[in-house]
C-alpha cells in the first residue's frame, strides 16, 4: 500500500427518465447516483436539458447535494407556463477510493 490519500477516482452519473410515452413535462424529476463499493463521494453536480437540446429557462435545478458519503441526489422542475417539451435531469458524483494509512 502507498501513502494515505486517494488510490482511485471515478465519475458516475444517472439520468432521469423522459416522460415517454406520456410527457410528464411539468412534473418535478429526481435523479440519484451511488458510488461503487469502497468509494466515497467528494463532489457532484447536476444539469437539466430538453430532449431537443434547446435551452429552456423555465426548467430550474432546485436541489443538488450529497447523500451520506456514498452518493449524490438532485431535483429539478419546470415553472408554471413553460413549454411542453420533455426534458431530463442528469446527476454526477465524483467518487474516490481512499488509500488509508496502515494498509486498511
Amino acid at each position: 500500500m502507498g501513502p494515505p490519500g486517494i488510490s482511485e477516482f471515478r465519475i458516475v452519473s444517472a439520468t432521469s427518465d423522459t416522460g415517454t410515452p406520456a410527457c410528464a413535462c411539468n412534473q418535478p424529476k429526481t435523479a440519484s447516483v451511488t458510488c461503487p463499493e469502497g468509494f466515497q463521494v467528494v463532489g457532484g453536480g447536476a444539469s437539466v436539458q430538453t430532449v431537443s437540446g434547446v435551452y429552456d429557462p423555465t426548467i430550474t435545478l432546485q436541489a443538488s447535494y450529497p447523500v451520506s458519503n456514498v452518493g449524490w441526489m438532485a431535483q429539478a422542475g419546470r415553472m408554471v407556463g413553460g413549454p411542453s417539451e420533455d426534458w431530463t435531469l442528469t446527476v454526477w458524483a465524483i467518487c474516490v477510493k481512499p488509500n488509508l494509512a496502515g494498509g486498511q
